[in-house]
């Protein structure tokens, strides 16, 4: 009784559960944005069956990556190397939660959200996991594990995935989890080299790489502006801030970019939580206009 009581208190971490409630959020936006009247059961299974595929997923990468983890500073805290738990319970509790997440979806909400939600598994752990250890720019095709969620809310309303509005969604999440993974590996570099993961410092020197980034920032700022162009923001004062917001990302990036080298760390550390914080406001922005307004 003690070690499965244990082994219940790392649940959470094993399933990632701050990322994976990210996850869901994108996926119950899509959802609202594009269902004409929305079903209560429906969008609770599309948050639980997400949910619990995402950290289905979160917690098979745990298992696959136990060995690497534990070579690294920032993660070898984490439930498997630091031995709170065992390997094979975060790898049944992976395999449990995506089964039931995905027959979730699959009752409630139809095959089409429950196929995309095992792609993105399939996605994130056959081919991007294993792929970042032989280069660096698996983040490229990895930030498509980013976009799928809009597609699997999209498709739980019974909408169209080739409605031009789901694609700007998908697109901007797509270029945000680049932006995302790539500042990753700048504050990261030397702990991944530590554990052999392909660097990126390996490929660009360092100085360039702050401004190989920038043009990502504005990839993505531009489809975040695209979203009232579509038709995903009509609201005048959430169309200006989601300006406010990219005006705001881009001066604090530059902010980076032109600041002395000492404080590198403590600034990469900054652009990280901003551009969190910034996706949090565009897909609240989105949220909030199809609830509220």
């Amino acid at each position: 009784m003690g070690v499965l009581k244990s082994n219940l208190y790392v649940v959470p971490e094993l399933w990632k559960h701050r990322i994976s409630v990210m996850v869901v959020f994108t996926a119950v936006t899509a959802y609202l944005l594009a269902v004409k009247t929305i079903d209560t059961l429906v969008l609770f299974a599309v948050g639980v069956g997400v949910f619990l595929v995402a950290g289905g997923s979160a917690s098979l990468n745990h298992w696959q990556e136990r060995h690497f983890d534990a070579l690294m500073q920032r993660t070898r805290h984490r439930p498997i190397p630091s031995g709170r738990v065992n390997a094979d319970f975060a790898l049944w509790l992976a395999i449990g939660s995506i089964l039931v997440g995905a027959t979730v979806l699959f009752v409630f909400t139809g095959w089409l959200p429950a196929v995309l939600a095992l792609s993105n598994v399939f996605w994130y752990n056959a081919v991007y996991t294993p792929l970042k250890r032989y280069t660096a720019f698996a983040i490229i095709p990895g930030s498509i594990i980013g976009a799928i969620p809009a597609l699997i809310g999209w498709s739980a309303a019974g909408a169209s995935l080739v409605d031009i509005r789901v694609w700007m969604l998908g697109l901007f999440l797509f270029f945000w989890q680049i932006l995302h993974f790539w500042i990753l590996l700048l504050k990261f570099a030397d702990d991944y080299e530590r554990a052999g993961y392909a660097s990126i410092k390996r490929v660009f020197p360092l100085e360039n790489l702050c401004w190989i980034t920038f043009p990502w920032i504005m990839i993505t700022t531009v489809f975040s502006l695209s979203f009232p162009v579509v038709g995903l923001i009509r609201s005048t004062a959430i169309v200006w801030l989601i300006v406010f917001a990219n005006i705001v990302l881009i001066i604090m990036f530059v902010r980076y970019l032109v600041g002395n080298e000492t404080t590198v760390s403590q600034r990469l550390r900054e652009v990280f939580l901003g551009i969190n914080f910034y996706l949090l406001v565009n897909m609240l922005a989105v949220a909030f206009q199809r609830v509220v307004l």
